[in-house]
């Protein structure tokens, strides 16, 4: 897998995970596995014990999606929107 072939689907299955609300993302080639940095979005009220759950599940759709994705650092932040009810992207 290279490039988009290996961006989209971590893209998608972070976007999946119910919860997140935007983020950015970084993948990184090691050897023959990738190095993927989450920072995401989440509600602002949602309490730091959920929030790691988010994260959690995003780390198991995203090695679901992509098996070779095995460094992983996911960081949650606060929301902060423009507009409510922007759709998850990730960029």
């Amino acid at each position: 897998m290279r490039g988009r072939d290996v961006v989209e689907p971590i893209r998608r299955a972070a976007e999946s995970v119910g919860g997140v609300r935007d983020g950015e993302l970084a993948v990184g080639r090691v050897g023959m596995s990738y190095r993927v940095t989450n920072h995401l979005q989440a509600d602002p009220k949602l309490p730091l014990d959920e929030a790691h759950v988010v994260g959690c599940r995003v780390k198991s759709a995203i090695r679901a999606a992509v098996p070779s994705a095995q460094y992983m650092l996911v960081h949650m932040e606060p929301f902060a929107a423009a507009a409510e009810g922007e759709q998850a992207v990730l960029v």
